[in-house]
């Protein structure tokens, strides 16, 4: 993962002026902008308030604006703190690009979070947040670390119609939030970015859920990270870490999902949708799809490089499709 230099983003002025950064999530999108995109978020939307409260999952202390305007710029903010203060601001690129990317990863947790093409419109995996009885994914995977999941059992919340019956026999590491972060090993690593401890979301994994700024954060550090070891959606949308040049959309899709929607048209079921949300960010924010003529919007052909280390002779340069100046 790229780790920014955070003593070059510190005020050192002998006054109370305040940094820029913290006025960079008003420059990256108005409050304006995040309205028109966002109308049927959770919890405030009319669509939402007309359906959601009938569902199975419904309970009346959910109904708060998750996914606010505030929530974002304090997530954005917050991570900038921590060393991810490359999100949608990279130094050495235009003010364009910089956009481009936020169109691209308000696209992503768009698709992550809908209902049809209302935009996070979703706070939490469905099938887990209106859970009856029966087999489920809880995704209880630690991958190659040390962490220890939780085998504390899940009750269904207070204010919920089956309020403090068991639910889950243990924690559930499902999808929460804007990027619906999953499986334990994600949960820890971002617990330590967040909390500089792994054990805080692996021991409440609902923290997600109950603070949207959390929520916002995780989603961030998704785009910014390399867990795996693979090129990051935030690198795609850039030149700086490929050794392709620039890349694109349709590589962050691959990025995202890794190989489940690979060799997809812009317009087939598989990528259309995010596809869809895309256009409509980039021309909420006022930038092209894509840089120059370049605008590679699907997975058609894409290389499989995301899936390689980000190091030199490693990344497999006879199927790439990226673009180069």
């Amino acid at each position: 993962m790229q780790r920014a230099n955070k003593s070059t983003r510190i005020c050192r002025l002998p006054t109370k002026t305040v940094c820029n950064m913290i006025d960079k999530p008003n420059i990256m999108i108005t409050r304006h902008q995040w309205e028109t995109i966002f109308p049927e978020r959770w919890g405030v939307g009319q669509h939402w308030k007309d359906n959601y409260p009938y569902t199975l999952g419904f309970y009346p202390e959910m109904q708060f604006d998750y996914y606010s305007y505030e929530n974002f710029c304090a997530a954005v903010q917050a991570m900038s703190y921590r060393g991810f203060d490359n999100f949608c601001s990279e130094p050495k690129a235009s003010r364009e690009d910089n956009r481009r990317e936020l169109a691209a990863f308000l696209a992503h947790i768009s698709f992550e979070t809908s209902e049809g093409m209302h935009a996070l419109y979703h706070r939490e995996e469905e099938q887990h947040e209106q859970y009856q009885s029966g087999s489920i994914e809880l995704y209880r995977d630690v991958a190659k670390t040390n962490y220890k999941m939780s085998d504390s059992p899940v009750y269904y919340p207070l204010g919920h119609r089956r309020a403090e019956q068991l639910k889950f026999n243990r924690q559930s590491y499902h999808g929460r939030g804007p990027v619906q972060l999953r499986w334990a090993y994600n949960y820890g690593k971002f617990s330590e970015v967040a909390f500089g401890n792994p054990n805080i979301l692996l021991n409440k994994p609902d923290m997600l859920l109950e603070d949207g700024k959390l929520g916002f954060m995780s989603a961030i550090w998704y785009w910014t990270t390399t867990p795996k070891n693979v090129v990051t959606p935030h690198d795609y949308m850039h030149d700086h870490r490929t050794k392709f040049g620039y890349c694109g959309f349709g590589h962050t899709i691959a990025a995202m999902n890794e190989d489940f929607e690979q060799n997809a048209a812009e317009f087939g079921p598989y990528v259309r949708d995010r596809v869809v949300f895309f256009r409509r960010c980039a021309e909420v924010l006022g930038v092209p799809v894509g840089r120059f003529t370049i605008a590679h919007l699907d997975t058609m052909g894409i290389c499989e490089f995301h899936n390689l280390s980000l190091g030199g002779d490693r990344f497999r340069t006879e199927s790439s499709t990226c673009a180069t100046f």
